[in-house]
Parts: structure tokens; sequence; C-alpha cells
């Protein structure tokens, strides 16, 4: 049969809400002629409405056609049960009601139940509680919360009956593991799913991963490209009044580059990237200080505050509130987002936070011409270098065989023991010849777009150098060169390109260089250069690459070609290797 219930409001000119519910008992039949002995329900014949003098439910009732060829239908008048406490003394009166202790007041209708319509669901006040409306009984009651509520008033549109899977049923006799749960429903799942909780969804158990796996959910552990950029509409916003927003970001696999997973960052935590080391990435906050965050698990660390270094200085309004930052020799003002968005260049930690040991990290900042670090749990930054940016620039940091590694511009190598002692300790690897006023003698004639420093698996240590060049050879202007840094004889070695990697992958970019062997992730090409949009640059040889370079690329180390790897829509990436 089916049943259609309604809640008529004395104080109110038209009924409140109506709800239809279909029977399993009910079978299809054609839709023939009206039979004139039918009855409609008042949602289907218009008639005239006549104000209730009491809160009342009504239930009609439709009965399934005896033969194939009569009405699908036909309605019984309504049976009225009165809300309120009158002389019958029905559901406001009852001491089921009086017991969930709600005022009485008119409820809203909400659902009925999916396999006795005689029980019926109404809101009140931050509860959904249900009736046996024919016994003038409640059955349950429990305080409900929509995930999405589009209007200021609750309606019964928001809601769906929906009987639960055997694995979630309250009844022991019901009860089975959360193993059993469906395929369909666990992939169903896995679309509403962001990156933080696909990890934990894939590690409930052997099916759940199972059907991550199908559903390609599952992240690999090859490094992970997140890209990140306002909205469009606020960027123009950006653009037009100078206000500042949080941005956007998006994570992409080799595997399957068209899929996007998102995880999203607390609000203050993500309005610029500096970097990426051992599976954590580290952001500026809306107050331009440093936060490590894992995005795998939604981890963060704090790092001490930018107001610690000494050409930033902290401004306060007239309520003690922080407004800005001073900055410079000269004291400009700076916002406070802004500052972070470009105060800090390049972030390497000694090994992960992730296994609660003592971790360093290390930046490069400023103009590329400082460089600091801090060890874990301490509040404050220590700078141990600066150099004069008119004539030299750091351009990476790599932690390599217990010690930080740093190369500039013109090729300067400095290693920097600081897991000891509180006083580091600088050793120079690699140094550039000066003439008689001081000045750095260049000896290398390439022109450069940047260097990288590599860490590898069998324990060298190589330096990365993408170049402008010309010929048939290099299509798109670019060449890359390997050298060995040969830290106990203080040389660089050339590499031949094809063998340097030895059958490995390379990671560069933003992010911690990593070198990642082919046999054990297959979806990387060997002897390949995987590059973000290098970022500490030099502008005049780099704006003369053929078409340009924005994006990610890959370079074949044999074949010395430049390829597009993923759609660049304007937006900033970084490399992310989750920690194995």
């Amino acid at each position: 049969m089916l049943k259609l219930w309604t809640l008529s409001d004395p104080d109110s000119t038209r009924t409140r809400t109506r709800i239809l519910v279909k029977s399993s008992s009910l079978s299809a039949a054609p839709v023939s002629s009206r039979s004139s002995t039918s009855r409609q329900p008042p949602r289907f014949r218009r008639r005239r409405y006549r104000r209730p003098s009491v809160p009342a439910a009504a239930a009609w009732v439709a009965t399934a056609p005896s033969t194939p060829d009569q009405c699908p239908c036909s309605w019984r008048r309504p049976q009225r049960y009165r809300v309120d406490a009158g002389a019958r003394g029905e559901i406001w009166a009852d001491e089921s009601y009086k017991a969930i202790g709600l005022p009485k007041k008119i409820p809203v209708l909400a659902l009925i139940h999916p396999k006795n319509p005689d029980v019926v669901y109404f809101f009140l006040e931050k509860r959904l509680f249900g009736v046996n409306v024919r016994a003038r009984k409640v059955v349950q009651c429990q305080v409900y919360q929509l995930v999405v509520q589009r209007s200021h008033y609750i309606a019964n549109r928001f809601v769906r009956a929906w009987e639960l899977p055997r694995a979630l049923s309250s009844d022991p006799y019901m009860a089975s593991s959360w193993s059993d749960l469906p395929i369909d429903l666990l992939l169903g799942i896995l679309h509403h799913l962001e990156l933080p909780e696909i990890l934990a969804f894939a590690a409930v158990c052997s099916s759940w991963c199972s059907a991550a796996t199908a559903a390609s959910a599952l992240p690999c552990r090859a490094p992970w490209l997140m890209s990140w950029d306002l909205p469009p509409e606020e960027r123009e916003q950006l653009r037009k009044h100078e206000r500042h927003f949080p941005v956007s970001n998006v994570f992409h696999t080799l595997l399957n580059p068209e899929k996007n997973y998102k995880a999203s960052f607390p609000e203050p935590y993500l309005w610029n990237c500096c970097g990426a080391s051992h599976g954590w990435l580290i952001l500026a906050n809306k107050l331009s200080n440093l936060v490590m965050c894992n995005p795998f698990t939604l981890a963060k660390i704090p790092l001490p505050p930018i107001t610690d270094f000494t050409c930033v200085a902290a401004v306060y309004g007239s309520e003690g509130n922080l407004v800005g930052y001073r900055y410079g020799s000269d004291g400009r003002l700076c916002n406070l987002k802004t500052l972070g968005t470009w105060f800090y260049q390049k972030v390497a930690l000694s090994c992960t936070p992730s296994l609660g040991g003592v971790y360093t990290v290390m930046i490069i900042h400023r103009d590329c011409d400082w460089l600091s670090f801090a060890r874990a749990g301490e509040d404050s930054w220590h700078v141990v270098s600066t150099l004069d940016r008119r004539e030299d620039s750091y351009t990476d940091c790599v932690y390599h065989n217990g010690k930080f590694y740093t190369v500039t511009m013109e090729g300067i190598v400095e290693m920097w023991d600081i897991d000891g002692s509180y006083e580091p300790k600088k050793e120079v690897i690699i140094n550039k010849r000066r003439n008689s006023k001081g000045r750095i003698i260049i000896t290398d004639r390439d022109k450069l777009f940047t260097r990288y420093l590599v860490s590898t698996p069998w324990g060298d240590l190589l330096q990365v150098r993408p170049i402008l060049a010309r010929g048939e050879k290099c299509p798109k202007n670019v060449m890359v060169k390997i050298d060995k840094v040969d830290v106990e004889g203080r040389q660089i070695i050339a590499l031949r390109p094809e063998t340097a990697l030895q059958e490995h992958a390379v990671f560069l970019g933003l992010n911690h260089s990593s070198c990642l062997p082919t046999n054990k992730f297959h979806e990387l090409r060997p002897n390949c250069i995987y590059f973000t949009t290098p970022q500490l640059r030099k502008e005049k040889y780099f704006d003369l690459v053929k078409h340009g370079w924005r994006g990610v690329r890959i370079y074949d180390l044999e074949n010395s070609t430049l390829e597009d790897t993923f759609p660049y829509n304007g937006s900033w990436e970084v490399w992310i290797t989750p920690n194995s």
C-alpha cells in the first residue's frame, strides 16, 4: 500500500509537509483510465483548504488495484491523529512525549519509517524523534546533525530514509564485520573522500584497501605533485583590490595525472608553500610564520616565528594586536600575509618528524642570500650565513650522509655540521678563485639557469645544472649537465648524463631532491629528471627557453629531450614523497 502523511498547523494557512512512502508490498500496475470511485489525496486534487482547529497528523492510505486494468490505486479518507493534548489525550499528552523533554510545539515532518509507515519522524529543536502515530507514543529521539543544511528552516527535503547495511546494524543477529560492506557502497564513499581520509580508509581492512585500489584512489609511494594557487575569482580580486586569500591545492600522481586529490588544510595554514622534505610540506601561514604539515595525516608542527630574524620587526595596533611587519634597514611596512609569500625560498629537513626523533630544519631565505636553521623544539632561528646578493646567492640545500650541503649560483659548495654542538661547523668543499680585489672569477661559462644538489642511494652527492643550449640535440634550448661532488677530494667530476643516474629517477624543484630506483617504482622512467618550474634561477637565461618553461617537465638524459607531463594552469608546484 501507499501512505501519505500530512502535518497541519492551525496557525498557518497551508499544510506544512506531505510525504509519500511506497510499501514494498505494492506491485507495479499499468496506468489506465481513472476509476470514478477512486479518491485523490489533497496533494493531487484541487480543493478549498479548511483551516484545522488543532494541530494534527493525517494519513491517506492507498490500496493496490485488484486487476491490472484498474486505476493504479484508490485512496481512503484520511485518519487524523491529534498532536496536542486534547480531549482524547493524544501525542503531546502521552508519557513517552513528556519523557523526552521537548516543548509542545508544532514539529516539522521529516520522514516515514521505510518499513513501518505508522512510525513517523519529526524535527523539533535540534531533535529528530519518531512517533508511532497509531499508538500515539514516541519510540525514538536523538539529536540530529545534518551534513549539509541549505536553508534556515529544516525540511524533509534534507533527509532520506535508508536502511543500514547488515555490517552497520546494531542487531547482534544481523551484525557482521565492516569488511562485509558492499563494494558499490565503498566506491561511493571513496568518491567523496580527501587524501588523508583515503589513507585512513585503506588502512581499515584488506577489503577496504582492495576497494581503494580498484577505484585508483590509493596513493602510490612515488612522489606526488601538489599544485596550489588562488581560485580564479579571488586572483582577480587580488589584482584589483590588493586583497589576500588563502590558496587552494590539488594533488596528482604520475600513475593518473588527470585524477585530482584534495587535502583541506585549515584556513590559516596555507598561504604559500616554501618546500617539501621527508613527506612534509613547509607552509607559510597568514602571519608569515612557517608551519610543517603532513598532507597525508594533516599533522602540524609550528616553526619559530618570522620576528626572530633581525630584519623583521612586529608592528602592533592600538589594541595590542599584530597588524604588520617592518622589514629591512629602511623599515618598510609589510602586510602580515604577504611577507611569507617571498621571504622564504627553500626548506630542507634532516629527517622526518613523523618518527618523533631529533630533526633540524634549514632554510634559504630573505633574497636567497641568508641561510638559517632551527632544531626540533626550539623557538628561535640561527642565522649561519649571509651573502652579498650582488655577487652570489644560494640555489639549493640538501641533507647528505649526516651533513647539510648548500650550493650557490656561482658553484660554491659548503658542508654544514649542525647535528653536533650548538655552534655549526662549516667547510667549503668547492670554492671559487678571486681576483686581487676579492671578487669572484667566473670560470663556468655555461648560460646557467640554476643548480641542484642530489643525495643518491649509492652514497654520491651530485650536482645537476640545467643550462641554455643551442643546436639540433636541444630542440627546446635546454640541456642538463650532471657532476659528482667529490667531498673527500674537494673537486667536481663531470659525468656522462646517460649513465650518471644509474637507472634511477630524480625529482627536483622546491622539494628536498629525491633519487629513486626505477626497479622499485615501476611508474618512473629510468635516467630521467622530473622538474617543476625552477624558482631560484637566473631570469636572463631562463626566459630564453623555447616556448617557455612553466609547469612540470621530464628531461630524458639519454635522448636530451624535455617533455611536458602535467597540464600547466598557472599554479605553482612542488614534489612531495610519502614516507615509506
